[in-house]
């Protein structure tokens, strides 16, 4: 959708004006999102792993996030390099 030249990402509930997001709520990851790179050690959840790098009140929508960045179809595996989004 299109309001007044500026593009609506319903998907992710963001609406940009001059790069200035306005919209997000802390379940959104955007796609321009800050991300870090992490190795998976033994006993590895990726709940686990986004509460320490993710400070989202209902990280749902990063853990799907997570699972589909990382092509993720099961279980994550000890050695296995993620992509991580951090902060909010």
């Amino acid at each position: 959708m299109i309001l007044g030249g500026y593009a609506s990402l319903a998907a992710v509930g963001l609406v940009t004006l001059g790069g200035i997001f306005i919209g997000c709520t802390k379940g959104d990851v955007p796609s321009d999102v800050h991300t870090e790179t992490y190795t998976v050690q033994a006993g590895d959840t990726v709940w686990g792993i986004l509460q320490r790098y993710d400070t989202r009140d209902n990280m749902n929508m990063a853990r799907d996030w997570v699972y589909s960045h990382n092509n993720i179809h099961g279980d994550i595996q000890p050695g296995q390099v993620l992509t991580i989004p951090v902060g909010r």
